[in-house]
Protein backbone atom coordinates (compact mmCIF):
# COMPACT_ATOMS: atom_id res chain seq x y z
CA UNK A 1 0.00 0.00 0.00
CA UNK A 2 1.19 3.95 -0.71
CA UNK A 3 -0.01 7.43 0.87
CA UNK A 4 -1.17 9.68 -1.77
CA UNK A 5 -2.28 13.00 -1.68
CA UNK A 6 -4.39 15.58 -4.22
CA UNK A 7 -5.13 18.97 -2.44
CA UNK A 8 -6.50 18.14 0.96
CA UNK A 9 -7.10 14.37 -0.29
CA UNK A 10 -5.01 11.74 1.15
CA UNK A 11 -5.82 7.97 0.47
CA UNK A 12 -4.03 4.50 0.42
CA UNK A 13 -3.96 2.67 -2.73
CA UNK A 14 -2.81 -0.34 -3.52
CA UNK A 15 0.91 -0.31 -5.08
CA UNK A 16 -0.38 -1.47 -8.62
CA UNK A 17 -3.23 1.33 -8.65
CA UNK A 18 -0.46 3.50 -7.94
CA UNK A 19 -0.02 4.44 -11.74
CA UNK A 20 -3.48 5.41 -12.18
CA UNK A 21 -3.45 7.73 -9.50
CA UNK A 22 -0.41 9.07 -10.37
CA UNK A 23 -1.74 9.88 -14.38
CA UNK A 24 -4.83 11.89 -12.43
CA UNK A 25 -2.85 14.72 -10.49
CA UNK A 26 -2.23 12.16 -6.73
CA UNK A 27 1.55 12.42 -5.58
CA UNK A 28 3.08 10.17 -2.95
CA UNK A 29 3.09 11.48 0.55
CA UNK A 30 4.33 10.08 4.10
CA UNK A 31 2.54 7.35 6.19
CA UNK A 32 2.57 9.54 9.12
CA UNK A 33 0.54 12.71 6.73
CA UNK A 34 -2.33 10.00 6.72
CA UNK A 35 -2.47 8.69 10.04
CA UNK A 36 -2.63 12.14 11.01
CA UNK A 37 -6.37 13.05 9.41
CA UNK A 38 -7.73 9.57 10.29
CA UNK A 39 -6.85 9.20 14.05
CA UNK A 40 -5.29 6.54 15.92
CA UNK A 41 -6.95 3.12 16.31
CA UNK A 42 -4.79 2.85 19.90
CA UNK A 43 -5.99 6.25 21.34
CA UNK A 44 -7.01 5.39 25.01
CA UNK A 45 -11.42 6.02 25.03
CA UNK A 46 -12.39 8.15 28.16
CA UNK A 47 -16.29 8.55 29.69
CA UNK A 48 -16.47 11.10 31.89
CA UNK A 49 -19.22 10.69 34.99
CA UNK A 50 -20.27 13.84 36.84
CA UNK A 51 -16.68 15.75 35.93
CA UNK A 52 -14.53 12.73 36.55
CA UNK A 53 -12.67 10.79 33.78
CA UNK A 54 -12.77 7.53 33.97
CA UNK A 55 -10.49 5.19 30.74
CA UNK A 56 -12.62 2.40 29.95
CA UNK A 57 -11.47 -1.23 30.23
CA UNK A 58 -8.60 -2.08 27.56
CA UNK A 59 -9.81 -5.34 25.55
CA UNK A 60 -6.90 -8.02 25.31
CA UNK A 61 -5.87 -10.94 27.69
CA UNK A 62 -7.04 -11.47 31.35
CA UNK A 63 -5.15 -11.80 34.25
CA UNK A 64 -5.04 -14.69 36.31
CA UNK A 65 -4.97 -13.82 40.04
Amino acid sequence: MKTMKKGKDIIRVKEDKCNDYLKTGYAYTSKSEWKQIRGSKHESVVETVEGEIIPKAKKGKKSNK
